[in-house]
């Protein structure tokens, strides 16, 4: 988490630097945006302090995003879903697939030219199967989103852009879900149309604690860490 701290910490310094400013227009802009990640799940023993770490295959999660201005003021919507795999994961020692979907709402103000406070709701929801059982766990949590994002204009049609968020979520069992989402990027939009492209990394990472019971009858309380992230591809058009 200090790691986390200390990227937050420097994209402000980033993106609060001298710089031209893009037009604050109003506008409309709908979107499709892909998200090619894998989720790398530490799941840490509390009382041996051993830990163990499974890391899934590559996938993609697609889905439709919209975004609004008007002046200083933006806010808007994303939803993402996908299946990954869990190749001879080490709790069932077989494959474990994950179908998971999340979307979040927003709303933001930009108190610097190029430099934006948001606030969010975001909900997850993680469901896992196997050759096995046909369902074995769902995790659906949900809750608060604050961050902070920017961008740095490259010429008169592109930019750097950057945004760090702070999520503080909770599922049904009261199981709270802590972390952060950094992405950064180059995004430009293509000359005398309205449509636009981005290119970035994102990672999304999230701490919470766990409880689990095997077949033998034991249980174990572990700190878990989940991390997802990759490359994000992303097309734009503006209304």
């Amino acid at each position: 988490m200090k790691r986390n701290r200390y990227l937050m910490v420097v994209f402000v310094l980033f993106a609060s630097l001298p710089m031209q400013v893009f037009a604050q227009d109003t506008s409309l802009v709908i979107g499709l945006k892909s998200w090619f990640a894998n989720e790398t799940l530490e799941i840490k023993d509390k009382n041996s302090g051993e830990s163990v770490e499974e890391e899934s295959e590559y996938t993609a999660l697609v889905g439709p995003s919209l975004n609004i201005r008007y002046g200083s003021w933006f806010g808007g919507a994303n939803y993402l879903t996908g299946e990954l795999t869990f190749k001879d994961f080490i709790v069932t020692g077989v494959d474990v697939e994950i179908e998971r979907t999340e979307w979040d709402v927003f709303g933001g103000y930009y108190f610097l030219p190029q430099l934006a406070v948001l606030l969010g709701y975001k909900q997850l929801e993680a469901d896992a199967y196997n050759e096995r059982v046909e369902n074995i766990v769902t995790n659906n949590y949900s809750g608060v989103v604050l961050g902070l994002t920017g961008f740095y204009p490259v010429g008169r049609q592109s930019a750097l852009y950057g945004t760090y968020t702070f999520a503080a979520l909770e599922d049904e069992n009261n199981t709270e879900y802590t972390g952060s989402t950094l992405e950064f990027g180059f995004a430009s939009s293509l000359q005398n149309i309205a449509l636009s492209y981005s290119i970035g990394l994102k990672i999304q990472v999230y701490q919470y604690d766990w409880q689990f019971e095997d077949p033998s009858g034991g249980s174990f309380d572990t700190e878990r860490t989940d991390s997802f992230g990759g490359l994000t591809l992303g097309v734009n058009y503006k209304i």
